[in-house]
């Protein structure tokens, strides 16, 4: 009799520790990426200030919590130490933003460094500036 309490109070308690070591496992899933949209105006003119914006969103959800939104800007031929680095401005519902004014015509390019939830994701558009 005593040699079936012992085993059944060994059962029980390797039952329970079993159980109870899958509860205490960390969810291993990785949280869904992030998008990032560059948004430009149709046209952009010289001598007029321009807002060029992104739309952060994960999944379904538009991120404001960004850890950091960094435009790169450049015209077409310049070298890597004439870009301009501009930290972006939330606006609100997943969208950053900085101003501009372009003194010269030509090919550009803009880079969204943007780092939230985990990732960090660096799209790149190019567009045009006219007179």
């Amino acid at each position: 009799m005593k040699k079936w309490l012992i085993l059944i109070s060994f059962l029980t308690l390797f039952f329970i520790t079993a159980c109870s070591g899958s509860n205490n496992q960390t969810d291993n899933t990785m949280p869904e990426f992030i998008d990032v949209q560059i948004i430009m105006p149709e046209e952009i003119q010289t001598g007029e200030p321009v807002q060029i914006k992104c739309l952060v969103t994960q999944g379904d959800e538009k991120v404001n919590d960004a850890d950091e939104v960094e435009f790169e800007l450049w015209k077409d031929g310049d070298p890597e130490d004439k870009h301009k680095s501009i930290e972006g401005t939330l606006e609100g519902e997943g969208i950053y933003y900085f101003e501009h004014t372009f003194d010269e015509p030509g090919t550009y390019f803009v880079i969204s460094h943007v780092t939230a939830r985990e990732y960090h994701i660096m799209p790149q558009q190019e567009f045009e500036v006219i007179e």
